[in-house]
């Protein structure tokens, strides 16, 4: 069996890598959606949010409202660091049993952790390698513009508060281009999953 962990920059393409690789065969788990349960009320990482950002992070019905905990964050890095401190511990064990479920479920399978965060959060330390999908930062901007409907400093902003292309790249075993051509990104997944022995 073989772990890997995906990220890359704000709109790179990790949702069309996880795509290619699920229709190929990989079970990919989301750090995000493990985010989302991270989030629900009566865990006690919702207590602890609620009582760090107060009802301003908090919709009607007592749920996170993430946009508007995400405004705030994104905004002041104390903030960013304040809320991470909450949540990511809980995120990494539920993926560790994720990964452990697998590991004796599936033993010849490829499991990917699909995390934006992966390297940040130090959750490279459970996978055996780090595929990181990369694009202009151009492409990239325009991506998340037009897939979430903000401007252009929004993005810029959302880019600052991240790990540095540089140093993301750095940290790869491997990179996976994402510039537009759909087919070439899909072979080189294919190839990657075969060099892991999965086909």
């Amino acid at each position: 069996m073989s772990v890997s962990g995906l990220t890359g920059g704000v709109g790179a393409g990790k949702s069309t890598v996880t795509s290619i690789a699920e229709k190929l065969g990989a079970t990919v788990v989301s750090a995000d959606e493990l985010g989302h349960a991270v989030y629900e009320s009566g865990t006690s990482e919702h207590a602890a949010v609620v009582e760090a950002f107060g009802s301003c992070a908090q919709n009607p019905d007592g749920s996170i409202n993430r946009t508007a905990l995400g405004e705030i964050v994104f905004a002041d890095a104390s903030q960013l660091r304040r809320l991470t401190d909450i949540v990511w511990p809980g995120i990494r064990a539920r993926a560790l049993e994720a990964i452990t479920e697998f590991r004796i479920q599936r033993p010849n399978g490829v499991f990917m952790l699909d995390a934006a965060l992966l390297l940040e959060a130090k959750w490279d330390e459970l996978v055996d390698q780090v595929w990181v999908v990369t694009a202009s930062e151009d492409e990239r901007v325009l991506r998340t513009m037009q897939r979430d409907g903000v401007d252009r400093n929004k993005v810029s902003q959302r880019m600052q508060s991240q790990m540095s292309e540089k140093d993301r790249l750095d940290a790869a075993d491997v990179i996976l281009r994402n510039d537009g051509d759909i087919d070439e990104l899909h072979h080189n997944v294919a190839r990657e999953l075969m060099r892991l022995g999965f086909n």
